[in-house]
């Protein structure tokens, strides 16, 4: 299979109104057509979406009975940086589908088929080239297979007002810190903190700007002049901030910030924000990758749990080879390649979504 692993997804429950859907996705725009497709049955698409940044469009459509219905056509959305993570948020909304691009709105799909008749999900490369990578899916129910454990909001996070910079036990803490507050002013001590739990988060504060290749959700305040403060996420993390200055936002959960000056701040976020993505390796036995050249050529791990963490952590990873040795195997991380049968009894390990049914395997000879 030359293009990068699509993926196929079954629905645990039927989608129902406020359900979100999130996919994460490495994007060169380069890429020339790659797509989402909410199913009913093989022959009934609910909402296709197909991504075309070539050609700088997004194709909306559905399919009745086997048969493509009416178009609709937007702008690729121009804020989406090339070569960088890309997030499509999917609301189901009581007469509609609602889409959000690295959270800005691109545009409305009305239903045709009632949104309770979905399935599965299909994830498709159609593109000739290999530029774009699936990343992960967060569905509306997190329990499908097993994810990373991170800190849930708003029930694993906490404000703290300390007049030392102190972190409390079990807990990790970003400090709110201001150059021109001084030590004994309110700001002095403040912190985000978080439970510790098995996968570890990163959170950034800066108090110059928002900080380049992350997310970040300004934290302002006129009333003491805060207008260059951001807390900042890494890309594709599973939380979604918002700021809030006139108490907290409808339909979020949100923390309480600040003393006596913020006394109506609060940072907001969706209530399952942290719940785990649905990502993992297939183990493809007996494969190699043909033609494929190894990343980083000084890098190789020794087990294969370092491995997948770093191939995780890299946007140009899909594979892992493991290589024999002498002494020991090792691993190697990889783009993917053609697979191929393999005399030596190699083995790939290929980043999936559900399955990776759509593999071919061709003869090394």
């Amino acid at each position: 299979n030359e293009a990068n692993v699509p993926g196929v997804l079954k629905l645990p429950n039927s989608l129902q109104d406020g359900d979100i859907i999130t996919v994460f996705l490495y994007l060169d725009k380069r890429s020339t057509k790659f797509s989402i497709n909410i199913y009913a049955k093989d022959d009934e698409i609910l909402m296709h979406v197909d991504f075309r940044p070539v050609s700088d469009v997004v194709v909306f459509n559905s399919v009745e009975n086997g048969w493509w219905q009416t178009e609709q056509r937007v702008q690729f959305p121009d804020h989406v940086k090339d070569r960088s993570v890309m997030e499509v948020t999917i609301t189901v909304l009581s007469t509609c589908y609602s889409l959000d691009i690295n959270r800005k709105f691109l545009a409305k799909f009305y239903h045709r088929i009632p949104a309770s008749e979905a399935t599965f999900i299909k994830f498709l490369d159609e593109s000739t080239t290999k530029y774009m990578k699936w990343l992960n899916v967060r569905l509306p129910d997190n329990t499908m297979l097993p994810g990373k454990q991170f800190p849930l909001w708003p029930n694993d996070f906490s404000w703290h007002r300390s007049d030392k910079v102190m972190q409390p036990n079990g807990k990790t803490c970003i400090v709110f810190n201001e150059p021109l507050d001084k030590k004994g002013s309110q700001w002095y001590g403040n912190m985000l903190c978080w439970t510790n739990t098995k996968d570890s988060i990163t959170l950034d504060w800066s108090y110059s700007g928002p900080l380049k290749d992350k997310w970040c959700t300004q934290i302002y305040q006129d009333r003491i002049g805060w207008r260059d403060n951001y807390l900042c996420l890494e890309p594709f993390s599973p939380y979604h901030f918002s700021w809030s200055t006139e108490g907290p936002v409808e339909g979020e959960e949100c923390i309480k910030f600040g003393g006596d000056d913020w006394d109506n701040s609060y940072l907001c976020g969706r209530s399952d924000d942290g719940k785990p993505v649905v990502t993992y390796f297939e183990e493809v036995g007996s494969t190699q990758l043909e033609f494929t050249e190894q990343l980083d050529h000084a890098l190789f791990y020794k087990t294969l749990e370092d491995a997948k963490k770093e191939c995780f952590n890299r946007t140009d990873c899909t594979a892992i080879q493991e290589e024999m040795t002498d002494d020991n195997n090792i691993y190697t991380l990889r783009t993917l390649s053609r697979l191929l049968a393999s005399k030596s009894h190699e083995i790939t390990w290929i980043i999936c979504l559900e399955n990776c049914q759509y593999l071919e395997i061709g003869d090394d000879s």
